[in-house]
């Protein structure tokens, strides 16, 4: 079954290292079948915005992600988490299980983790707290 994507005007994808964009003046679906990497715009983080510690963790993941090569960003990756634990220490858990996921090969699960680190991070996470509503950077 093909994946179904809603876009509004004007919002944007990315798929692999490319970038789709809606350029009708209404909702568009948009029907993917297969696996591609694909990241919604209010999910895509710029290496400008990837300006704390769980963002730059969150960049590597995501190009990762995008790019299907963990190995490429492994020793960024690793550096990372020992600076943010080290900074940190309630981000052990979020850390945990980026790592869990990873591990698993599921890179996706890992960027959704990660966006769980910058929400604690941010503060916006209590620590101990597994879930919170996702806005996005673009929120």
């Amino acid at each position: 079954m093909a994946l179904k994507l809603t876009l509004k005007p004007g919002e944007k994808l990315y798929v692999g290292t490319g970038m789709i964009y809606c350029d009708a003046d209404a909702i568009y679906n948009l029907y993917v079948d297969g696996a591609l990497p694909i990241i919604r715009e209010k999910d895509y983080l710029d290496q400008v915005h990837a300006d704390t510690s769980s963002r730059q963790i969150y960049l590597a993941i995501q190009q990762a992600y995008l790019e299907n090569n963990f190995d490429a960003y492994r020793e960024s990756y690793f550096r990372l988490t020992g600076m943010i634990i080290a900074e940190l220490p309630g981000a052990m858990a979020h850390v945990a299980e980026i790592n869990k996921a990873i591990g698993q090969g599921k890179l996706y699960n890992a960027l959704k983790a990660a966006r769980k680190l910058v929400q604690f991070e941010d503060g916006l996470l209590p620590e101990g707290q597994r879930s919170s509503h996702w806005q996005g950077f673009t929120a």
